[in-house]
Formats: C-alpha cells, structure tokens, sequence
C-alpha cells in the first residue's frame, strides 16, 4: 500500500469525497454514452477537475511517486469517477513524468473499458510523455504505441491511436509518427478503435494534411467507407473527392 499523502487513509478520503458527490441519474446516462462493466458514480468531468484541483491544493506535498501509487489504485478499482480522479491529477504532473512511469501506464490501461477512461488517460498522460520525449526515449514510447496498436484488446489499440492525437496539438506536429501507428489498425473491426482512428488522422490533418492524404490513398481500399469519409474531414474537397467521399 502506498505511504506518504496518499497512503490508504488519503485514498478512502478521495473513495469517500467522490461517491459523495454521486448522482444516480447521471450514472445511467454515463452509463449509456460511455458503456462500462464497472462502477459509475455520475460526476461530471468539470466537477471531478474542481475536486482534483482542491485535493492537489490541499496536499502541497504531493510527488510523481505517491501520485502514481494513487493511480495504482484507482485504476485496479474499476471505477469511472476514480480513474478519471487520477489522470486528471497524473496530468497535473505532466512535465515530471519520467520513463518509470511508463511501465506503470501499461498496467493502468488493463483497468480500461471504455473510451472515456481509455482517452483522458490517453491524451493527458500517455500523450503528454510521447510528446515531450526525445531521442531514443521518444522511439522507445512510440515502439510500444506501434505494438499496442495491433494488440488483441481493443482498448489498448484505442489507447495507441487516442495517444497520437496529442502529437498534433498545443501547436505540435508529428504526423508522421501518428501515421506509423494508425497504420496498424486501418482496418480494425473494432467501432471503438475505427473512432478512434477518424479522430487520430483529422489531428494529424492539422500538422501535414497532403500525408495524410497520401496515407488515406494507400489505404482506402481496406477503411470502412464510413471511417474513410470521417478520417477525410479535414481535407481539401478536392481531395476527398479525389478519395470518393467527395461531396
């Protein structure tokens, strides 16, 4: 069990501060928007950043180290409320988190089913520590992203692909890394990782959109057209036209 600011009496503190904040009737809408086998409390985000926000000003002592092991926690807990508690706060420490936490991030993601909790975790920590790694540390992280792609858990390979869209953000551009790792999953059957993948390359649009059109040509014979329009949306009309899912 985790000593210091989030030993076992911090976290049943948190346990307690959530589910007291708990609301049946949002819980089955969660339920139903985000599909999950585990326990939803129904807080909405907003109000679960506010509580991560007063318990990291209420505990100044916090490190990396006890705010993983919270996260070791949370997410063998399979709640929904806990782990978005804990990325939220994980993200709160995003230019600490070193290549040690990665090996717990891997663990975390086997806690996942649903993609609420699958992509919060995936932009606001996983992304993060890609995008701000360089050298072989970089192509550390993106080796396993390229592997989890292609993993039997579609979860995982939602993690792999939701991790890239960071790569293209807050004015970053790596489309061609985004690209390496949606090419493992172009034509999943999966609807939570085709999802996924639409939102990825729309991203990746941003940053290099002619390689994402040459990437989208290449492949269009083996997308879902539905995915295939979706990952278009960002391109030219006279690119998707020439990707047949022109107006």
């Amino acid at each position: 069990m985790a000593k210091g600011p989030v030993g076992s009496a911090t976290w049943a503190s948190v346990k307690r501060l959530l589910r007291g904040a708990a609301d049946p009737a949002q819980a089955l809408f969660y339920k139903q928007s985000a599909p999950t086998f585990g326990k939803v409390l129904g807080i909405r985000v907003p109000a679960i950043r506010a509580m991560v926000k007063a318990f990291a000003l209420a505990t100044p002592d916090l490190t990396v180290s006890s705010v993983v092991a919270l996260a070791d926690l949370a997410f063998k807990s399979a709640c929904r409320e806990e782990m978005l508690f804990a990325s939220f706060l994980l993200s709160r420490f995003k230019t600490k988190l070193s290549p040690q936490v990665w090996p717990h991030l891997t663990r975390w993601i086997d806690g996942l089913d649903n993609w609420e909790s699958c992509d919060q975790l995936a932009m606001g920590v996983a992304g993060e520590m890609v995008a701000r790694a360089v050298g072989p540390q970089r192509e550390a992280y993106l080796h396993d992203l390229i592997n989890w792609a292609g993993d039997p858990n579609p979860w995982r390979r939602r993690f792999a692909i939701a991790t890239t869209t960071q790569l293209n953000q807050k004015g970053r551009s790596d489309a061609a890394a985004t690209l390496r790792i949606c090419e493992r999953v172009v034509a999943d059957d999966d609807k939570s990782v085709r999802k996924a993948l639409e939102w990825a390359l729309r991203e990746a649009c941003k940053s290099d959109a002619p390689a994402v059109f040459a990437f989208l040509k290449i492949h269009k014979d083996a997308m879902p057209r539905a995915v295939l329009r979706g990952s278009a949306e960002k391109l030219s009309e006279s690119q998707r036209t020439a990707l047949g899912v022109g107006k």
